[in-house]
C-alpha cells in the first residue's frame, strides 16, 4: 500500500522515539500538501542566530524557534496555503454533491494537512475528522487508520501547550492500532 512512518522531527525513518509523535507518509501518487515539516529543515534554515555554546543538533534551539519569526516566504506560504483550503473546500462540496467519496475524502486529509501547516490544530482535527467518517462510508480501513494517525498527532501537538490533550492523542492513536492492525 506505500504507507510508512516518518519521525516527525527529522524525517528520519530508523529509530523512533516514543516522545515524538509518528506520521504516516503516504505514497506520492495520492498528490496530497507536502507537510511543513518536509518542506523547510529548521536546522538547515534556522530563523535566529544560535546562542553561544549551542550545538548544531540541539534540540533547544529548534524547539526555540517561533513561529511568530516568519520570514516573507512563510507570509507567502500562509497566503497560499488559505487559497488552496478555500479549492479544497469547494472541492470536497463538489464530490459531496456528484457522490465521489473517495475525492471528497482526499479533499478534507488535504485540508487537514494544510492546516496543520499553519498551526491551527483544531480545525486540522476537524478535517481529519471528516475525512475518517468518509472512509468508514466507502470502507477503507487503510483511510481510517490514516485519518486515526493524523487526528492523535494533531492532539499531541495541541498537548505542547495545553497537556489535557495528551489523553485525546493517545486515544486516537490506540485506535490507529486497533484499526492499523486489521488493515494490515
Amino acid at each position: 500500500h506505500g504507507f510508512s512512518y516518518k519521525k516527525k522531527s527529522t524525517g528520519n525513518h530508523s529509530s523512533l522515539d516514543p516522545y515524538c509523535p509518528q506520521r504516516i507518509e503516504l505514497p506520492l501518487y495520492f498528490n496530497t500538501p507536502l507537510r511543513k515539516d518536509d518542506l523547510i529543515d529548521v536546522r538547515k534554515h534556522p530563523v535566529r542566530q544560535k546562542k553561544a555554546g549551542e550545538k548544531e543538533n540541539d534540540d533547544s534551539f529548534i524547539s526555540n524557534v517561533s513561529a511568530l519569526n516568519m520570514s516573507y516566504v512563510d507570509s507567502v506560504d500562509r497566503i497560499i496555503s488559505k487559497k488552496r483550503l478555500q479549492d479544497y473546500a469547494l472541492l470536497a462540496f463538489a464530490c459531496k454533491r456528484a457522490n465521489k467519496l473517495r475525492d471528497e475524502g482526499r479533499a478534507y486529509y488535504s485540508s487537514g494537512v494544510l492546516y496543520d501547516n499553519l498551526g491551527q490544530f483544531e480545525k486540522a482535527i476537524t478535517c481529519y475528522k471528516k475525512f475518517h467518517t468518509v472512509c468508514k462510508k466507502i470502507g477503507d480501513t487503510h483511510g481510517e487508520a490514516l485519518s486515526y494517525n493524523c487526528i492523535g498527532v494533531a492532539y499531541h501537538n495541541l498537548g505542547a501547550k495545553d497537556q489535557k490533550f495528551y489523553k485525546e492523542a493517545i486515544e486516537f492513536h490506540l485506535k490507529h492500532n486497533e484499526v492499523g492492525d486489521v488493515a494490515a
